[in-house]
């Protein structure tokens, strides 16, 4: 092979390694960093008249910009951010936590919350369940 024509398939493998070995790294980069599972919230109107997610989904949420804390949660089939499935025909009392982001708490594992922590104490007592949503209205 001439030199002149292993300088030209050398230049071109060049270019070819420099096209696509960014994306390739990338997308195994990306493919090992958790990214936030989206909430879908569902849809108020006449038959769903309050402001939740879509009943019986996990979610990841993590924070900063080199994913420092990472949550993983589940929203319950009521459409909450809660462990523990609601019940409503049971003799056990009731405590029931009505916030919006600070008590949805998405950032924090459901044990460290306050209804997660009121859940653990009250466990033999009753029950204690979060009513919350980000952004939701005093209305909702």
């Amino acid at each position: 092979m001439s030199s002149r024509r292993r300088r030209m398939v050398f230049r071109l493998t060049a270019i070819a390694v420099g096209v696509l070995l960014p994306p390739l790294v990338l997308e195994v980069v990306l493919r090992f960093t958790p990214t936030i599972s989206s909430l879908e919230r569902r849809a108020v109107d006449r038959d769903n008249s309050t402001a939740r997610d879509q009943p019986d989904r996990e979610f990841t949420w993590p924070t900063g910009w080199f994913f420092y804390l990472v949550n993983r949660g589940r929203i319950n089939g009521a459409g909450f951010v809660n462990a523990q499935e609601y019940v409503a025909e049971t003799p056990e009392p009731l405590l029931a936590i009505v916030g919006d982001s600070y008590v949805e708490a998405l950032m924090v594992p459901y044990e460290a919350t306050i209804q997660g922590r009121l859940a653990r104490e009250l466990s033999a007592r009753g029950r204690v369940y979060s009513f919350a949503m980000s952004g939701a209205p005093l209305s909702q």
